[in-house]
């Protein structure tokens, strides 16, 4: 029992003894007790120990539906946590295919300056970067360089669903109706410790390095047609989750505590 419900109980006991003390003194200062009627007292207390009947069902009645409610809140959190935990532990292996791991996705500050420092060893790319952002359109399609670009875009597009996947569950749980307040921030820390911190690291580090800021500008997965901010590695969709995080005073608190 919370602090509130113990409370309401106590004021409702001493309602309850205060009115029993009136009713008492009443009751023989009147010299009712003298003229003593049980028909008139039936009269008189079958609708008062009606009217706390009532309010006692009442009373249980909130209380089991808090307590079958709370219960419900105990699935959900039991529910996200094995979610979160299952995202977390995801490798090649279990998904069964070609791909990526959480861990790896997780660490794109590593992975990505790693590709972009082997695609400037080679000339041809070097040269297509410096005509793409003279407004030069080309494309990867067949060069020298395109196997280690391709692998980017594959990794880019594997983060992107990894990120959609945080800002989903970060949006059923804000606007779940079954769990409480306390729930729902146990769970938002829960997903920020395990996982969302080290995007929001990574992000800090991509911003705060000197030398990885010409990579955050130049890093393109294409140099075609296509709307530049789009064939950006590090465009507004990247960026997304955590501009949410920023402009939510409840999410920056939990993610910065």
């Amino acid at each position: 029992m919370s602090n509130k419900q113990k409370g309401i109980l106590f004021f409702a006991i001493i309602v309850v003894l205060l009115i029993g003390d009136i009713f008492v003194r009443f009751f023989y200062k009147s010299e009712l007790h003298l003229k003593f009627d049980s028909q008139e007292f039936n009269n008189i207390s079958t609708p008062i120990i009606s009217f706390f009947g009532f309010v006692a069902v009442v009373i249980t009645i909130a209380l089991t539906i808090k307590q079958i409610k709370s219960q419900q809140g105990n699935n959900f959190l039991i529910y996200y946590r094995e979610t979160f935990q299952k995202i977390a532990a995801e490798t090649i292996e279990n998904k069964q295919s070609i791909g990526f791991s959480t861990y790896e996705l997780l660490n794109f500050v590593i992975y990505y300056r790693s590709a972009f420092l082997d695609l400037k060893k080679f000339p041809q790319f070097v040269s297509d970067l410096n005509d793409f952002k003279r407004g030069i359109n080309s494309s990867s399609s067949g060069k020298t360089y395109d196997n280690i670009l391709g692998n980017a875009r594959f990794f880019m597009a594997s983060l992107d669903i990894l990120l959609k996947r945080y800002k989903s569950l970060l949006g059923e749980i804000m606007q779940h109706t079954i769990l409480d307040a306390t729930q729902k921030e146990l769970l938002i820390k829960d997903l920020f410790d395990s996982q969302g911190y080290k995007y929001y690291y990574g992000i800090t580090v991509l911003e705060s390095d000197s030398e990885l800021k010409e990579m955050v500008s130049d890093f393109y997965i294409d140099f075609g047609i296509y709307e530049r901010e789009k064939l950006k590695v590090f465009n507004n969709q990247f960026f997304q989750l955590r501009n949410i995080i920023q402009n939510n005073e409840q999410l920056k608190r939990i993610m910065e505590s």
